[in-house]
C-alpha cells in the first residue's frame, strides 16, 4: 500500500478507551479549557479509591496513555499540564 493509503487507514481506524480514559476524557470534555486539579480527577475517575488515595504516578500514567490515544486519532483537543495543580483540556 502506498504511504497516503496507509494514512487514511490509520485515520478510521478507531482507538478503544479503557472505562478510566473513558472517564478521565468525558470529566476534562465537561470541563474544557478549564484546570482539573488532582483530587477531582480521583473523584471522577476513581471514586471507589477515594478513601485510599491514588498516586500522582497513576494519575500521570492514565493521562499520558489518554493522549497518545487522542494523538493517534487526530482529535482536535489537547491535554496540557498545569504544573503542581493537574491537567486541562484545550481545543
Amino acid at each position: 500500500m502506498r504511504s497516503k493509503e496507509l494514512e487514511r487507514k490509520k485515520e478510521k481506524q478507531l482507538v478503544e478507551l479503557s472505562k478510566k480514559e473513558f472517564l478521565l476524557l468525558k470529566f476534562l470534555e465537561d470541563n474544557l479549557n478549564e484546570i482539573c486539579e488532582r483530587e477531582q480527577i480521583i473523584e471522577a475517575v476513581w471514586p471507589e479509591a477515594e478513601a485510599l488515595g491514588v498516586s500522582d504516578w497513576a494519575i500521570d500514567r492514565l493521562v499520558a496513555r489518554l493522549r497518545s490515544k487522542l494523538k493517534a486519532q487526530n482529535k482536535k483537543v489537547e491535554i496540557v499540564t498545569v504544573k503542581t495543580r493537574g491537567y486541562k483540556l484545550i481545543e
